[in-house]
């Protein structure tokens, strides 16, 4: 029923088991001899260059730093490339155009959204606003392309925030460009919005960030069933990922292209799922 959940949660499907014929070296290889890797006969001791200690079922991970602290394009650019080149960490299908997971996570871009609040991106209403750094939040929240769905979804997320004392100032439609994706990744790719949240003025930045927590998982698990999810909600930092190759992630977010957009960023974290991790799921 949840269609876009493979967007949402990859590197959960693209592992094969192994042909029939194979089965028994298989098993042999990831159910090794106790003998510290190696196999004992008639007093010899033969050694194996598989050790179980050795294992590691991991994600590609990275993370890249501004030391003065000052926003900066070239962390962007920079964590995208050191995305793509540790596309050898994550795993694909049979359809190479669809990956078994990326994203980056970026310092909150403050002048690219205020510059999208002054444009009426999050709503006409509110071009006169004038945000304060640590007091708002942006969320991205895939919704199923079904409009019906969409509506319902928002207010019930507004209703929500409402009643944790939050206010939702708009919603924005993501930017997307699909057509590097393979058929796999269509198939399940999610309609994506971003969410503008305001705290009370007497709420510190911890206890908001704590409110922003709660919002997000009681909001993804209210609409469950009409298959929206909040992949990031925070004041501090702001995810874009999905079921990508690393060379998808920035041309399919328009966000993050130098062309249409100046977000810099002081720090960037990036992760490509690597599908033998679903061995140790």
């Amino acid at each position: 029923m949840l269609r876009a959940s493979l967007f949402r949660h990859p590197g959960k499907v693209l592992v094969r088991a192994p042909h029939a014929s194979s089965l028994s070296s298989y098993s042999y290889f990831r159910n090794p001899p106790k003998h510290g890797g190696s196999v004992v006969g008639k007093g010899n001791k033969q050694s194996l260059l598989y050790q179980r200690d050795h294992e590691k079922d991991s994600c590609g991970v990275g993370i890249l730093a501004q030391l003065q602290k000052k926003p900066s394009r070239k962390v962007v650019l920079q964590a995208n490339e050191m995305l793509v080149r540790m596309s050898h960490r994550g795993g694909c299908g049979c359809d190479p155009a669809s990956g078994d997971g990326a994203g980056m996570l970026v310092g909150m871009p403050h002048m690219f959204i205020q510059r999208l609040v002054d444009e009426g991106a999050f709503g006409g209403a509110h071009t006169s606003v004038a945000l304060v750094p640590e007091q708002y939040a942006v969320g991205n929240v895939f919704f199923s392309k079904n409009s019906e769905h969409i509506d319902a979804s928002k207010k019930a997320f507004d209703a929500i925030a409402k009643d944790l004392n939050l206010t939702v100032l708009g919603w924005r439609p993501v930017p997307t460009s699909n057509h590097e994706l393979g058929q796999t990744s269509l198939a399940s790719e999610p309609h994506i919005e971003q969410v503008l949240v305001l705290p009370p003025s007497n709420l510190s930045n911890d206890h908001f960030e704590k409110e922003l927590m709660r919002l997000r998982k009681v909001a993804t698990t209210a609409n469950k069933e009409s298959e929206m999810y909040v992949c990031s909600l925070s004041s501090q930092t702001l995810v874009y990922k999905g079921q990508l190759t690393p060379g998808q992630v920035m041309p399919y977010y328009a966000d993050l292209q130098v062309q249409t957009t100046d977000i810099p960023s002081r720090r960037a974290r990036l992760q490509f799922a690597f599908g033998a991790r679903a061995f140790s799921l």
